[in-house]
Protein backbone atom coordinates (compact mmCIF):
# COMPACT_ATOMS: atom_id res chain seq x y z
CA UNK A 1 0.00 0.00 0.00
CA UNK A 2 2.83 2.38 0.88
CA UNK A 3 4.45 2.01 -2.55
CA UNK A 4 1.14 2.55 -4.33
CA UNK A 5 0.52 5.73 -2.35
CA UNK A 6 4.04 7.00 -3.08
CA UNK A 7 3.46 6.38 -6.81
CA UNK A 8 0.10 8.17 -6.64
CA UNK A 9 1.61 11.23 -4.96
CA UNK A 10 4.40 11.35 -7.56
CA UNK A 11 1.85 11.18 -10.38
CA UNK A 12 -0.21 13.96 -8.84
CA UNK A 13 2.88 16.13 -8.47
CA UNK A 14 3.97 15.41 -12.05
CA UNK A 15 0.52 16.04 -13.51
CA UNK A 16 -0.25 19.28 -11.68
CA UNK A 17 3.19 20.88 -11.39
CA UNK A 18 4.28 23.67 -13.70
CA UNK A 19 7.62 23.73 -15.45
CA UNK A 20 9.54 26.65 -16.93
CA UNK A 21 7.78 26.42 -20.30
CA UNK A 22 4.39 26.74 -18.60
CA UNK A 23 5.51 29.91 -16.82
CA UNK A 24 7.29 31.53 -19.78
CA UNK A 25 5.78 34.82 -20.88
CA UNK A 26 3.55 35.21 -17.84
CA UNK A 27 3.61 38.27 -15.65
CA UNK A 28 2.62 36.48 -12.47
CA UNK A 29 4.68 33.28 -12.56
CA UNK A 30 5.01 33.15 -8.77
CA UNK A 31 1.24 33.27 -8.28
CA UNK A 32 0.73 30.51 -10.86
CA UNK A 33 3.36 28.40 -9.14
CA UNK A 34 1.68 28.92 -5.76
CA UNK A 35 -1.70 27.99 -7.24
CA UNK A 36 -0.21 24.79 -8.70
CA UNK A 37 1.28 23.89 -5.30
CA UNK A 38 -2.08 24.52 -3.60
CA UNK A 39 -3.82 22.35 -6.19
CA UNK A 40 -1.34 19.51 -5.62
CA UNK A 41 -2.00 19.67 -1.87
CA UNK A 42 -5.77 19.73 -2.38
CA UNK A 43 -5.79 16.77 -4.78
CA UNK A 44 -3.47 14.74 -2.55
CA UNK A 45 -5.60 15.43 0.54
CA UNK A 46 -8.77 14.49 -1.34
CA UNK A 47 -7.22 11.19 -2.47
CA UNK A 48 -6.14 10.50 1.11
CA UNK A 49 -9.62 11.15 2.50
CA UNK A 50 -11.27 8.93 -0.11
CA UNK A 51 -8.82 6.07 0.46
CA UNK A 52 -9.21 6.29 4.25
CA UNK A 53 -12.99 6.02 3.88
CA UNK A 54 -12.73 3.07 1.49
CA UNK A 55 -10.24 1.19 3.68
CA UNK A 56 -12.54 1.76 6.65
CA UNK A 57 -15.51 0.38 4.70
CA UNK A 58 -13.59 -2.69 3.55
CA UNK A 59 -12.27 -3.36 7.03
CA UNK A 60 -15.81 -3.20 8.38
CA UNK A 61 -17.17 -5.49 5.68
CA UNK A 62 -14.43 -8.03 6.25
CA UNK A 63 -15.03 -8.00 10.00
CA UNK A 64 -18.76 -8.45 9.42
CA UNK A 65 -18.51 -11.20 6.79
CA UNK A 66 -15.62 -13.07 8.33
CA UNK A 67 -16.33 -12.61 12.03
CA UNK A 68 -14.95 -15.99 13.03
CA UNK A 69 -11.86 -15.57 10.88
CA UNK A 70 -11.27 -12.04 12.18
CA UNK A 71 -10.72 -13.47 15.66
CA UNK A 72 -7.78 -15.41 14.26
CA UNK A 73 -6.29 -12.33 12.55
CA UNK A 74 -7.75 -12.55 9.05
CA UNK A 75 -8.32 -9.12 7.54
CA UNK A 76 -6.59 -6.28 5.79
CA UNK A 77 -2.92 -5.86 6.57
CA UNK A 78 -3.42 -2.12 6.92
CA UNK A 79 -6.03 0.22 8.28
CA UNK A 80 -7.08 3.84 7.88
CA UNK A 81 -4.27 4.97 10.19
CA UNK A 82 -1.71 3.21 8.02
CA UNK A 83 -3.08 4.98 4.93
CA UNK A 84 -2.80 8.36 6.65
CA UNK A 85 0.78 7.60 7.74
CA UNK A 86 1.74 6.52 4.21
CA UNK A 87 0.37 9.73 2.70
CA UNK A 88 2.15 11.81 5.33
CA UNK A 89 5.43 10.05 4.57
CA UNK A 90 4.96 10.30 0.78
CA UNK A 91 4.33 14.05 1.01
CA UNK A 92 7.61 14.39 2.85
Amino acid sequence: MRKAIEALVKRIEKHYSLDESDLAGTDDAAAMSNEAAALIITVTQSCEKLLVVEVGKWSGLMAQCYAEAAASGVGLEYGPGDVEAAFKKARG
